[in-house]
């Protein structure tokens, strides 16, 4: 049986070997969590720019949506205006049909005006529905890429809350 001198340097070198461990619990933990600091720092750096970036992408289309949308207002009006203009056109000349052959002329020439006015509306109205489309599949692809963006951050986070 030991004695208590014995019992006491066992005691000592166990609270040595403890404090050792502590200490070197101390010093792992302290890097661990510097590695994740920095990992998460590194994380939430980049969603925020792909974020700011995203915002700037969807001004953007915004911008472009909106300055169409006005282009095609504008034509719109522009050719409603042009449709009551060419049909005020049409009935001055009808009324008068049979008194002018010269107006008669006009008229028809006004009826070609009126197709290609038509024609070049119905184009630009084509075109317009095309960039739309397009900045449509562009916003779809932006929300894709931010729902990725996001999947990634969470699985980060749920791999820092298990760990």
């Amino acid at each position: 049986m030991p004695n208590e001198q014995e019992l006491n340097q066992q005691n000592q070198s166990n609270i040595q070997s403890n404090e050792n461990l502590v200490d070197t619990n101390d010093v792992s933990n302290r890097s661990q969590n510097e590695s994740i600091d920095f990992a998460w720092s590194s994380v939430t750096d980049c969603l925020r720019s792909q974020r700011d970036e995203n915002f700037q992408l969807y001004q953007h289309e915004k911008n472009a949506n909106a300055h169409l949308q006005h282009q095609l207002q504008v034509k719109n009006d522009t050719f409603q205006g042009l449709v009551l203009y060419t049909d005020s056109l049409q009935e001055e000349c009808y009324k008068t049909h049979y008194e002018n052959e010269g107006l008669q002329k006009r008229l028809h020439s006004l009826n070609c005006k009126y197709i290609n006015l038509k024609t070049q509306l119905e184009y630009e109205r084509a075109q317009t529905t095309n960039v739309i489309s397009v900045l449509d599949k562009q916003l779809t692809n932006i929300k894709k890429l931010f729902l990725f963006i996001s999947f990634i951050f969470f699985m980060m986070l749920s791999l820092i809350t298990l760990s």
